[in-house]
């Protein structure tokens, strides 16, 4: 049986005081920064980038986390906010390695640029019922149960290319 955590998105939270602050070999300032994955039953480590250029994003990914401060030493507040916590899976120095990043992009949540008003959403409704009876519904699909509400695993929809599975 594999270890191998699937690719994909998941629910998770920075814990607070896991921070541990060090220098890359190249002399980049970076923070490793400790999740937890209840659907995972495990903690999982983010490390965070602060290069000119990685700063802004680093800072960004904090801030999803709950973080309020400007302090980056300081770093009450952490684990006030539920993130999404990307996994994936890269080649480096010829052997796959597991990457882990805090997904930001509006909290995973699109917003349409022209959204229906009523009226337009009663005349989709309309249209879409005539069409939804000419597709049957499968036996498994009727089976299958809806995904619950609790805090399993969540798709980022920053990524729609992506191949990483949609875990529920």
């Amino acid at each position: 049986m594999s270890d191998k955590i699937p690719a994909g998105y998941y629910l998770a939270r920075a814990i607070a005081g896991s921070e541990q602050f060090g220098v890359t070999s190249k002399g980049t300032d970076q923070l490793v920064l400790d999740v937890d994955v209840p659907s995972l039953g495990r903690k999982l480590s983010v490390v965070l980038y602060f290069s000119d250029a990685a700063a802004p994003y680093a800072l960004e990914k904090l801030r999803a986390c709950g973080w309020t401060g400007d302090d980056v030493t300081d770093l009450r507040g952490i684990d006030a906010n539920e993130i999404q916590l990307r996994v994936k899976y890269e080649m480096f120095d010829g052997s796959e390695r597991m990457k882990t990043d805090i997904a930001t992009g509006g909290g995973g949540r699109i917003v349409l640029d022209t959204p229906m008003d009523a009226a337009a959403k009663r005349g989709f409704a309309a249209r879409m019922k005539t069409a939804a009876k000419g597709v049957p519904a499968t036996k498994a699909q009727a089976a299958r149960p809806a995904p619950s509400g609790g805090s399993s695993s969540l798709v980022d929809p920053e990524s729609p290319d992506d191949d990483d599975p949609i875990l529920f």
